[in-house]
């Protein structure tokens, strides 16, 4: 079920600490509780110390010890001693709490051992978007463990690349309906491309639209985006792989992740007669860099992945792929490396009547 679990042990002064504290409580099961949350904030600072020291859990004496601040990031922490469960539990009100977090971190604790094993995170909208469909125990809800990322390196990739403040968080005082629709809301609706415009989220991941394709051979060292975007273009067409349409628009946007320096491109357009639409992407390196030998771009829908093109030699300088989807439906783009981490972006959605 989990994939790579990274394991920090706790000094026996920590254990000490977590009982200390749990003794703040007065019912035996808050008390335990209370030292699972303790014993698993403390890992999580060794297990930063010890991977990512550039990042720095900022002390804030008004939160429990299951909420954290990593940088910009709000994260909680879902702490258990039932090992390998495949459910967890989340109560409501970690749900609809005003700290409203970033990401959910489900940390397991070998207390005996005192070790503790970081399992996996998933984003907050994700969380609310399945808590929606289950039925709440009382105040609790059961989440299945594999809608979790189950890879620690990704977290540290979310800590990392992201960012916090373009990162998409649900209001906790949100009601069902509106729960619904900011989930909807959380992707990147290119539909909007083909009338010269960006929506919110698209802007907040720095996506930078591009002027209508003119597919090119453009033999320039030195290339604009736009010129280098043509030249890609040109290409695919040229070797039948891509046939868009005239009225197709497309974007960029650079990032940086396990020192890579990438740049990725969308495009999509959509027949006038068709309920079908198009989206063509396109990974390469930014000016001067290289895209890594085992770069992956994978592209999944809510049910399976649809493509995974991996850069397997130097002869490759960018990796390529395209998916049809129905109106409103949403795909997800991850960038794997070869040491398996993975980032996710927001999905892309297409909406014809966005305003």
């Amino acid at each position: 079920m989990f994939l790579s679990p990274d394991t920090i042990s706790l000094s026996e002064a920590q254990i000490d600490r977590a009982l200390t504290i749990s003794q703040r409580e007065s019912i035996e099961a808050q008390q335990w509780q209370l030292y699972l949350n303790t014993l698993a904030q403390m890992g999580i600072e060794n297990w930063l110390q010890k991977r990512a020291p550039e990042l720095r859990m900022l002390s804030d004496r008004s939160l429990e010890p299951c909420q954290l601040r990593i940088g910009n990031f709000r994260v909680h922490l879902i702490a258990t001693d039932e090992l390998g469960a495949d459910e967890v539990a989340i109560s409501q009100s970690a749900i609809e709490s005003t700290f409203t977090p970033h990401l959910y971190v489900l940390v397991e604790v070998l207390e005996e051992l005192g070790q503790i094993q970081i399992r996996s995170a998933i984003e907050q909208a994700q969380l609310v978007e399945q808590v929606r469909s289950i039925q709440a125990d009382g105040e609790t809800y059961w989440l299945n463990t594999e809608l979790f990322d189950a890879n620690p390196d990704r977290l540290l990739l979310w800590l990392r690349c992201l960012d916090a403040d373009a990162m998409p968080t649900v209001a906790p005082t949100a009601s069902r309906s509106s729960i619904a629709n900011t989930v909807t809301q959380s992707a990147i609706n290119v539909g909007l491309w083909l009338n010269d415009r960006l929506d919110q989220l698209a802007q907040e991941f720095a996506w930078i639209l591009l002027p209508a394709p003119t597919p090119s051979l453009e033999m320039r060292s030195m290339r604009s985006p736009n010129e280098e975007f043509n030249r890609v273009l040109h290409q695919l067409t040229q070797q039948g792989r891509i046939n868009a349409l005239p009225q197709a628009r497309g974007g960029y946007r650079d990032f940086q992740c396990e020192d890579a320096l990438l740049r990725l491109y969308a495009m999509t357009w959509k027949a006038a007669t068709d309920s079908e639409w198009t989206l063509l992407l396109v990974l390469g390196a930014q000016p001067g860099a290289t895209l890594p030998i085992g770069t992956q771009l994978q592209v999944r829908d809510a049910e399976q992945v649809l493509a995974e093109p991996v850069l397997h030699d130097r002869t490759q300088d960018y990796l390529f792929t395209q998916v049809i989807g129905t109106d409103a439906e949403r795909f997800w783009v991850s960038i794997g490396f070869q040491n398996g981490a993975t980032l996710t972006l927001p999905p892309f959605t297409f909406i014809d009547d966005a305003t």
